[in-house]
């Protein structure tokens, strides 16, 4: 059947609605989505008068996509898809098809998956999405762990499973930058984020809702090539050649279409080179360490001359003193109860001011660097005389950090 014929075919009534169903969804959900901001009063309002949701609905970001807010906008966005495509079957009953508007739906789902796996896979390139451990992860217990915080810590520990992942997201969006391999990018997408989705699932990864539409987006791409697919892998049939039309019939606006995705190929391979190459990590180029950064373990703990012994359950003794981002620092107690506070660092003096949400008193101890590895503190903390020695600890004093790849075990590591 040639391209003609085909744009005359007439689709089924079925056909039509499942299609005005998910283009309006599609759309919606990313209007929705990429407008929050502006609809955020209209989300209230709906959340509270429509649904009856009595908790308060924050917009504020905080790391998760699967808040309340989020799904009052699925919510949202689902009612008003039935609306609009109920209105629009009314409206629209002489059409033969809807190909063109497949056609202008494929190309947006495109640009979509493009830019997602581009923000997921340089995300883990640049080791922002799963950091390296940080000390205060490292002196954790696993049962202390989250499962999300499990996860990321998996996810985080090795910078070469990290670039895998990151190129097979990055290489599934690049592959949808032309026609002829968009039906193996999705593939590709669709096996990335199927893993990355059941990890959202069962590890409470709180981007179920983005994961679960990304696939969405994948399968609709694939089933533009449904016929070719079943060929290929169920029917051992011979695959019919795609004849594929430009998507502008003006010369000039495709080759300005087609320079703009060389460009957009040539920026992401010398990003992703450049990164390969020279392994820069931004985070660790923007952070300011402390003076007194490092993990500190509280060799000698006394207390209003009292030496406290490192006793698993003595809850005021501390285990660990971690000042590892400039101005913050953590204090570990012996039971693994965290402390957090804003610390002032007064080189001069040799002196640190602690503050906290939970105390509004500043508390001030002095401090003597006695070499690079060893540190002491004297002063008054919360009404309590404190003299404590730290020995200083590095990643390669943990197991986790430390054990290197090995080609031969002659059995498990454990």
């Amino acid at each position: 059947m040639n391209t003609e014929e085909f744009q005359q075919k007439s689709w089924s009534p079925l056909q039509k609605i499942t299609f005005r169903l998910l283009f309006t969804y599609i759309i919606l959900y990313v209007l929705t989505l990429l407008l929050s901001p502006l609809l955020e009063s209209t989300l209230r309002w709906f959340g509270t008068n429509i649904l009856g949701y009595t908790n308060e609905i924050k917009l504020e970001s905080t790391g998760s996509g699967d808040r309340s807010f989020d799904y009052v906008r699925l919510v949202f966005s689902l009612l008003l898809t039935f609306i609009i495509t109920g209105l629009w079957s009314l409206l629209d009953t002489k059409r033969k098809n809807y190909q063109q508007h497949f056609n202008l739906l494929t190309r947006i789902i495109r640009v979509i998956l493009l830019l997602a796996m581009l923000l997921y896979g340089f995300g883990k390139l640049f080791k922002g999405q799963f950091a390296d451990h940080s000390f205060e992860k490292l002196v954790q217990t696993v049962g202390e762990l989250s499962p999300m915080g499990l996860a990321w810590t998996f996810m985080g520990h090795s910078f070469a499973y990290n670039i895998f992942i990151a190129l097979s997201e990055i290489i599934g969006g690049v592959l949808l930058l032309s026609k002829r391999t968009k039906t193996l990018g999705s593939i590709i997408i669709l096996g990335v984020m199927t893993n990355v989705f059941m990890m959202n699932m069962t590890y409470d990864i709180p981007v179920k809702l983005v994961s679960f539409h990304i696939i969405l987006l994948a399968l609709v791409l694939l089933y533009t090539d449904k016929d070719r697919l079943l060929h290929f892998f169920f029917k051992n049939k011979n695959v019919p050649q795609s004849n594929y039309e430009p998507a502008f019939k003006n010369p000039k606006t495709q080759t300005a279409v087609s320079s703009i995705k060389k460009l957009v190929l040539v920026l992401i391979l010398a990003t992703v080179s450049i990164q390969l190459l020279v392994q820069f990590k931004i985070r660790d180029q923007l952070k300011e360490k402390s003076a007194l950064y490092g993990l500190w373990k509280a060799d000698s703990f006394q207390k209003n001359s009292q030496i406290l012994q490192p006793l698993t359950n003595d809850t005021y003794r501390w285990e660990y003193f971690i000042f590892e981002e400039k101005n913050k620092a953590v204090i570990k107690r012996m039971t693994g109860e965290i402390d957090r506070f804003e610390v002032t660092v007064d080189t001069v003096k040799h002196q640190l001011t602690f503050s906290s949400e939970k105390n509004s008193d500043k508390l001030m101890i002095s401090y003597k660097k006695l070499n690079a590895n060893h540190l002491e503190f004297k002063g008054v903390f919360y009404g309590d005389t404190l003299t404590i020695s730290f020995k200083k600890m590095t990643r390669e004093d943990f197991t986790l950090t430390n054990r290197k790849f090995h080609w031969i075990n002659e059995q498990s590591f454990q």
